[in-house]
Formats: C-alpha cells, structure tokens, sequence
C-alpha cells in the first residue's frame, strides 16, 4: 500500500513540475488534440487495468496510472515545444 502511495506520488510530481501545460494548451487552442489525448490516455487505462489488477493488485494499477500520467504530461510538453518552435 505504501508502494501504490508513493508511486501516486511520483505521477503527482511531474505533473506539478509541468502545471502550466495545460494552461499553454488552452491558450495555444490545442484544445482538440488535448482532449484526443486525455481519451486516449483514459481509454488505455480502462483497457489495461483488469490485466494490472490480475496481475499485482493495487499496486499495479497504480503504477500503470501513474506511467501513464508521466507519458501524457511529457507528451504535452513535447507537442508545446513544437508549438513554440513553428514559425508564426
């Protein structure tokens, strides 16, 4: 249970160390792609968390929520970078 905590943990970081990507997504009005990729991100989730469960238990589907907060939020920062650097 400490290790599930911990791994919540870890997700809630990085998404702390990026928090206004989601502001710069709202203002880049990348809304759309946003929303694609919080679908995805959510249906993956839902997809692999009886396997994860089967498997570890709490702990998987924590680690398996987390990997995948971390993914996103490293996604969204890529997709800004991108954004920042094309010419206007």
């Amino acid at each position: 249970m400490v290790l599930g905590a911990q791994m919540i943990m870890i997700g809630i970081a990085v998404n702390l160390l990026f928090f206004w990507i989601y502001s710069f997504i709202y203002v880049s009005g990348r809304v759309a792609l946003w929303t694609k990729a919080c679908g995805l991100y959510t249906f993956m989730v839902v997809i692999l968390a009886p396997f994860f469960i089967q498997q570890w238990g709490f702990t998987g589907v924590v680690s398996l929520v987390a990997a995948g907060k971390v993914i996103f939020v490293f996604a969204m920062v890529a997709i800004s970078k991108t954004i920042l650097e094309r010419p206007q």
